[in-house]
């Protein structure tokens, strides 16, 4: 599209995101299509993923802990549907929250995040439902697709199991990304237009099938900075932790004291701590580019019908089709 303000929305985005940090903490449970988020770098992080589920004994043990504590398993599972079920409200409840506030557009000088949870709470669960249809959306492509490719492979057939995944790849992609950004929109449709569920779905894929190329074109310079701002911290990190052990080398010169079990659990700590905000900051201006980018594409959108019908409206009658 010509003249779209790319750099102007990246910009803006950035600008908002370090003015309202106290959106940061909210930015830690922001999960989206696409978006970068605390709970998932959890998730990749912990043992869960070390698991060898195919490893004979390891399965055989985890099997007799079931049957000797069926109760307690019960139990567990019941804690953690109430777990899943929670996050999902707190994830909406954050992505409405910072949503809204991004759409503002500094029109509203009493933001707070107080403000932002209150107008958030309503849309909280719309956009769990939201969530957890992207999830069923993209969990039930990929088994369609590699379903018949596993079954493939089992009767020796790799050739044509390796021809059917290609041709799966090259479909499911673009069902990815068409749903991704429904998705996304649908948020805002349902955040700032008030929009139910699945009228702010429709409303999201017409979006995105209007405005395709400019909607690839952000999501490309997004992760361009994404990648960037990954590199700088990445190097800011090594050049901090460097100058942290030197400090400690010379404390250690100076008082003639060991100090290497403290380094090491002070600078995992801070560490962290910077990791985690990081995040949550990466999360809040992800969030706040797409807001400025929906609002501006549904602006065009307006525009354009607007200019559509009075264009209809100054036809002769005798046109042809009025």
């Amino acid at each position: 599209m010509v003249n779209f303000p790319f750099q102007e929305i990246l910009k803006k985005a950035a600008q908002f995101t370090w003015s309202y940090k106290w959106l940061w903490l909210l930015g830690l449970f922001i999960v989206g299509p696409g978006d970068y988020n605390f709970l998932g770098f959890l998730f990749r992080h912990s043992s869960l993923q070390n698991f060898n589920w195919r490893d004979a004994q390891a399965a055989g043990q985890l099997k007799i802990f079931i049957v000797n504590n069926l109760t307690a398993v019960w139990w567990g599972l019941a804690a953690l549907l109430v777990l899943t079920v929670f996050f999902f409200y707190l994830n909406g409840l954050a992505r409405a929250s910072a949503i809204w506030t991004a759409g503002q557009n500094g029109e509203d000088l009493s933001l707070s995040l107080r403000k932002a949870l209150k107008q958030g709470r309503g849309k909280a669960w719309p956009l769990a439902g939201l969530n957890l249809i992207y999830l069923l959306l993209i969990m039930a492509g990929i088994f369609i697709i590699m379903a018949p490719i596993f079954y493939l492979y089992g009767q020796g057939l790799s050739a044509r199991a390796l021809w059917l995944a290609t041709l799966g790849l090259a479909v499911f992609l673009p069902f990815y990304i068409i749903v991704s950004f429904a998705m996304r929109y649908a948020a805002n449709f349902v955040v700032l237009g008030n929009m139910p569920l699945r009228q702010a779905i429709y409303a999201g894929l017409a979006l995105f099938g209007r405005f395709w190329i400019v909607s690839v074109l952000q999501a490309v310079l997004t992760m361009l900075i994404y990648a960037l701002a990954i590199m700088a911290f990445v190097f800011a990190v090594g050049v901090g932790g460097l100058f942290f052990r030197g400090l400690i080398y010379l404390a250690h010169l100076v008082f003639s004291a060991s100090l290497n079990d403290f380094s090491n659990y002070a600078g995992a700590i801070i560490l962290a701590l910077v990791g985690i905000s990081f995040g949550a900051m990466v999360s809040v201006w992800q969030t706040a580019v797409w807001t400025k980018t929906w609002l501006e594409l549904v602006k065009r959108q307006k525009l354009e019908q607007r200019l559509a019908t009075e264009k209809i409206n100054t036809l002769p009658e005798s046109y042809p089709g009025v």
